[in-house]
């Protein structure tokens, strides 16, 4: 969880707020927000695929953004 939400902050998103069991990612210029459920952990790979979505990225993209992180 902790080098997802390292992940997101990297792509320019930003903590917005926490609601119930849910963090909410903003970034300018998105759609939507970036939904994190920060009670399940590690996060769900249904969950990864949203949020690339959102962001715009392709499995490809995100896992070698994600695994050049350390």
């Amino acid at each position: 969880m902790r080098k997802y939400k390292r992940f997101l902050i990297e792509m320019g998103l930003t903590h917005e707020r926490t609601k119930g069991g849910h963090e909410s990612w903003h970034k300018e210029g998105l759609g939507r927000n970036v939904t994190l459920p920060s009670h399940i952990d590690p996060v769900k790979p249904s969950v990864i695929e949203e949020n690339n979505e959102t962001l715009g990225l392709t499995k490809k993209q995100f896992i070698e953004l994600f695994y050049k992180l350390k």
